[in-house]
């Protein structure tokens, strides 16, 4: 028999088992969870000011592309308006 579980399921039935298994899943997933948060937090320093102008210029080509965009679909939206 086999069974499809969704990774939120397979964690609650990992958390409710209390047996070594359990205890083993119930770890793995902490440690998941863990490298997780290190994975979607980058920590940046602000108050150097090299990594603050970096963040500054990221942001700058951003909206940099977006003006371009912008620009290249205004003339096509006010065709489809007439």
């Amino acid at each position: 028999m086999e069974y499809h579980l969704t990774l939120d399921m397979a964690k609650h039935l990992s958390m409710i088992e209390r047996n070594d298994k359990g205890h083993q899943a119930k770890e793995y997933f902490i440690e998941c969870e863990k490298l997780a948060k290190q994975v979607a937090t980058p920590q940046i320093d602000y108050s150097k000011p090299e990594a603050l102008l970096g963040v500054l210029n990221h942001l700058q080509n951003q909206i940099e592309q977006k003006d371009s965009i912008i620009a290249e679909w205004h003339p096509k939206q006010t065709r489809l308006r007439i």
